[in-house]
């Protein structure tokens, strides 16, 4: 998987939360990097926990007219800020401790601090610093912000995917639209969630939706990178006979080599085959050629070859990330269920199963099992770029032995990410 810089928050501060609570949370002193993923608050039910996560989503949003900023005005603070491992900071102030008006800063490496003042929700757009300096510098902090609140709601900002079109797709789905993954539409039944057990119901299927778009848009992207390596080899070919004068080219490859690429090509191609990523090369008829054929031609077969299996390893090496994210979905959600298995493919999606091979629909998991299923699409989709991800209480309707699970299973999923956990 491709390494990215981990955009992580290295302190979290807040004064006179509900005129109470004083937190200075430091972030920073982790003892591995797989430690510097995850961040876990714990304390008393009633300490401000899940408020703090909330405020920090929703200062942090560089979304505009979403009411980011005005879920700040109803909650009595003083001071909260957010520290980045680069050095940034966001900070929410008041000149005393209450609820309502309040500034916004922000605070970049090697450029000019902006603030704007948040006042009432009716005058909320009367402030132009706020949409024209600091929702821009919120954004040029390049990172995607998912909350997934103790309700199992999945709330998202900035990142490339905006939340406008997040929210968009979302009241489409309200009115029965589905947008599929070319972006067209298409109309289903409406089923009303009129209770929580509805409601949570369709969070999951709406995340697993979400997941499966992620997946084919990163496979339908990586496959069109193989296709440009491909046009390259070529390229590279013709060239070498151009230089060559139009006479044979001496050989790249030894006999031994095209056997030995054949042999790890058919091994790749079984693990990328399995999720439906690209068709099962198949070597055997090559590799009974090559042992047939006689010196004299071994230099043309090898020629002819060479840039066909050249090919091949290139499309393996473009499709390599993908298959990295879905092989650790699949293999992290699999531990957890007993006498089910999930699957994945291409073309079918996220599928379950029972013992007796029969497809089992989301909503005939346990509660605990469609929580996990919720948690680790959500943290893979948000692995998939600089992200961080907030999670209110993720042990909720897990047993003992999977909360002791979890942690490990949610660092494997959001991959070189960050996430607040509460």
């Amino acid at each position: 998987m491709t390494k990215n810089k981990l955009t992580r928050i290295s302190n979290v501060r807040v004064k006179d939360l509900f005129s109470l609570y004083d937190y200075e949370l430091e972030l920073g002193a982790q003892d591995s990097a797989e430690d510097e993923k995850i961040s876990i608050f714990y304390g008393d039910n009633g300490s401000g926990k899940s408020t703090l996560l909330r405020l920090a989503f929703h200062m942090l949003a560089p979304n505009s007219k979403q009411g980011h900023k005005s879920h700040l005005l109803d909650v009595e603070f003083k001071e909260l800020s957010v520290t980045f491992n680069d050095g940034s900071i966001v900070k929410a102030y008041r000149k005393a401790t209450g609820n309502g008006e309040y500034i916004i800063s922000v605070k970049r490496v090697g450029k000019k601090p902006v603030e704007a003042n948040v006042f009432s929700r009716e005058a909320r757009d009367s402030d132009v610093d706020l949409h024209d300096k600091v929702e821009p510098a919120l954004r040029d902090l390049d990172c995607s912000l998912y909350l997934l609140s103790d309700d199992r709601a999945i709330q998202r900002a900035g990142g490339n995917m905006s939340s406008d079109e997040f929210i968009r797709r979302r009241t489409l789905r309200s009115k029965g639209i589905v947008i599929d993954e070319f972006g067209r539409a298409r109309h289903e039944r409406l089923d009303v969630a009129e209770t929580p057990e509805d409601m949570a119901k369709q969070l999951l299927s709406e995340a697993i939706e979400t997941t499966e778009d992620w997946f084919r848009r990163r496979v339908i992207g990586s496959s069109s990178k193989g296709d440009s390596g491909v046009n390259d080899i070529y390229k590279q070919i013709l060239k070498r006979i151009s230089d060559s004068g139009g006479g044979s080219s001496e050989n790249i490859y030894s006999k031994k080599d095209i056997e030995k690429k054949v042999n790890e090509l058919q091994e790749q191609s079984r693990k990328f085959s399995n999720y439906g990523l690209l068709t099962e090369f198949d070597g055997k008829d090559i590799l009974s050629f090559l042992k047939s054929t006689d010196k004299a031609t071994m230099s043309l077969i090898i020629d002819v070859l060479a840039p066909y299996l050249d090919s091949i390893e290139t499309k393996h090496k473009a499709m390599s990330d993908i298959y990295e994210r879905i092989d650790t979905f699949v293999t992290v959600a699999s531990r957890f269920y007993t006498n089910k298995k999930l699957t994945y493919d291409l073309r079918n999606g996220i599928q379950i199963w029972n013992p007796n091979k029969i497809l089992l629909k989301p909503h005939m998991l346990s509660s605990g099992e469609r929580h996990l299923l919720l948690l680790f699409c959500t943290s893979i989709v948000a692995g998939g770029s600089p992200s961080i991800l907030m999670i209110d209480e993720p042990e909720i309707s897990l047993n003992i032995k999977w909360q002791r699970m979890l942690i490990d299973a949610l660092i494997q999923c959001i991959g070189d990410h960050y996430c607040p956990v509460n």
